[in-house]
């Protein structure tokens, strides 16, 4: 492992140390050593890691890499500059978030008279076997505790959540009514 710039013997004892924690750290090495390649071509001499150095080497890969290997960047010079605080050396600590990946995940929220239709039509629901009648009529209110619990709250993880037992909920009932069809 070739370093050549002002915070080589940082990066090897680094890596040894990611190593020595179990982390098979391979395609963090290669980043590592585009940032001492950028270290050294950017002719740093000041075993100081700024800001400005982070995010400019960062913005480097913006013309070549996706969202994604940016936010690899980011957190391993994260990483990397919490482990040289501890070794007390001044660095500056991207935010977790800086660069972050475009999600593209819209959850469909039934409107208040879908929501009116869903809970009518289970009145309206009849069936010969009890047992179906009973787990239906438990499976829509299961649905509507389930819709109440997570429409109202504001946090997103809950309404993906949400949404996948939407997903499964109404494949259920649409295997439910096919069988009652039948």
């Amino acid at each position: 492992m070739n370093y050549n710039s002002v915070f080589k013997e940082e990066i090897i004892s680094y890596i040894k140390y990611k190593k020595s924690n179990g982390y098979s750290f391979n395609s963090e090495i290669v980043k590592l050593r585009n940032f001492d390649k950028y270290l050294v071509e950017n002719n740093i001499k000041e075993k100081k890691l700024t800001k400005e150095l982070v995010i400019s080497f960062i913005d480097s890969h913006k013309a070549r890499s996706k969202t994604v290997t940016l936010v690899a960047y980011a957190s391993l010079i994260r990483q990397f500059a919490l482990y040289l605080c501890r070794i007390e050396i001044d660095a500056y600590i991207i935010p977790i978030n800086y660069y972050s990946a475009k999600r593209n995940f819209i959850p469909y929220i039934y409107t208040n008279d879908e929501m009116e239709s869903i809970f009518t039509a289970k009145n309206y629901v009849k069936l010969n076997i009890i047992f179906l009648d009973d787990f239906l009529y438990n499976m829509l209110n299961y649905y509507s505790f389930l819709y109440n619990l997570f429409h109202f709250s504001k946090r997103r993880r809950l309404l993906k959540l949400w949404h996948h037992h939407k997903i499964i909920f109404l494949l259920l009932f649409l295997h439910i009514y096919l069988i009652v069809m039948a």
